[in-house]
């Protein structure tokens, strides 16, 4: 398991990842991210979750890792 400081330097990369095209890849992007703590990745996984051009899964994974992050 990846210590905080480390999940927090690969976090822009995982951003990255969530925009690609791969959904598989963009997928795992966003379960990494929900471990990663910051205000910033908050924001980043919100507007994941409410950008309805999203596939409905990735949204779900990610409301679902908001919840688990208490917001």
């Amino acid at each position: 398991m990846l210590s905080t400081s480390q999940r927090q330097r690969l976090a822009p990369r995982l951003i990255e990842i969530t925009l690609s095209g791969d959904a598989s890849l963009r997928m795992e992007a966003v379960r990494r991210l929900i471990d990663v703590p910051g205000e910033s990745i908050d924001e980043v996984l919100k507007k994941l979750a409410n950008d309805k051009s999203q596939p409905e899964r990735l949204r779900a994974e990610t409301v679902w890792g908001l919840g688990r992050r208490g917001l």
